[in-house]
């Protein structure tokens, strides 16, 4: 489900990670909108580092490198939600599986336990793509002509 966000503040904060792995911070400067539009129909100005960035509340396809309301988490599925809408989620129970060991005896196995969910994957940062090991391609002479 992509991304909807609600009207903001003057002054409400943003954030986004840039493409070289660091966290960037603004504020919202400017909000236009409709007062008799849904609350999600805005567009608004931040004043960053390189120059204005411009962000509504339209529901969009979002990732790590768009600007999103400060303390948003991933939905899991494309896009943001904030924080104090997402259900918080109950432990599961490992279930115990019993299995008869070669003398006949019951033995109690655990099931080994699911790795912890991350809350933010991320995306791999540029520095990081151009560091990646590349295959090696045979190197090809070409005659002159």
């Amino acid at each position: 489900m992509p991304s909807v966000f609600a009207r903001p503040a003057i002054g409400s904060i943003f954030e986004r990670q840039n493409l070289n792995g660091l966290s960037e911070e603004s504020a919202i400067v400017c909000v236009q909108y409709n007062p008799q539009a849904v609350e999600t129909a805005w567009q608004g100005v931040l004043v960053t580092k390189n120059g204005f960035e411009f962000v509504s509340g339209q529901a969009e396809h979002r990732n790590i490198h768009d600007w999103r309301p400060k303390g948003w988490v991933t939905d899991g599925l494309g896009g943001w939600a904030d924080p104090s809408s997402v259900p918080a989620v109950a432990p599961v129970a490992t279930p115990a599986v019993i299995v008869q060991h070669k003398d006949g005896k019951p033995v109690k196995k655990v099931a080994p336990a699911a790795p912890p969910v991350l809350e933010e994957m991320g995306e791999p940062s540029v520095g990081d793509m151009l560091t990646a090991a590349t295959p090696k391609l045979p190197s090809v002479s070409i005659p002159r002509v």
